[in-house]
């Protein structure tokens, strides 16, 4: 999924909160 996230730029809050979400993940 990191990968998606490299090829799919996105607005600077979604990535932040995915962000958030991934430590949540991990």
């Amino acid at each position: 999924f990191d990968v998606w996230m490299m090829d799919n730029p996105l607005p600077t809050g979604f990535e932040a909160g995915y962000d958030g979400m991934e430590i949540a993940l991990d």
